[in-house]
């Protein structure tokens, strides 16, 4: 999971991420905050990092389910209103990043020529 991030944000030269790619020579970040949430309260604060501009990875593994999905909807209408980017990467996490750095999904066959040895 880890290599999948650092891939994401491009720190990792070999590619082994799968499902997206980004485009790391729009980001003017080098930094990621990587936030495990406990609470619906986080969202604020979550909010105000990508508002500055700042990537985020979410973990909501930590808190119930009904609050995750209201965070999460916080979350990714202020990743919105800003015209940022959302990308699931499972249950549990979750990448919102700024107009600046965006995400793409790759294609099924993309995946397989980049993940072949």
């Amino acid at each position: 999971m880890w290599q999948k991030i650092k891939y994401f944000f491009g720190f990792e030269s070999k590619i082994e991420a799968e499902g997206f790619r980004v485009s790391p020579h729009n980001a003017k970040t080098k930094s990621i905050r990587i936030h495990c949430a406990t609470s619906y309260d986080d969202s604020a604060l979550i909010a105000k990092h990508i508002k500055a501009g700042e990537p985020i990875i979410l973990d909501v593994s930590q808190i119930e389910e009904g609050q995750a999905n209201r965070l999460i909807d916080f979350v990714c209408g202020s990743t919105f209103a800003i015209n940022g980017h959302i990308q699931k990467l499972n249950e549990s996490f979750y990448v919102f990043s700024p107009e600046s750095l965006p995400i793409y999904p790759l294609s099924q066959a993309q995946h397989e020529s980049i993940s072949q040895p």
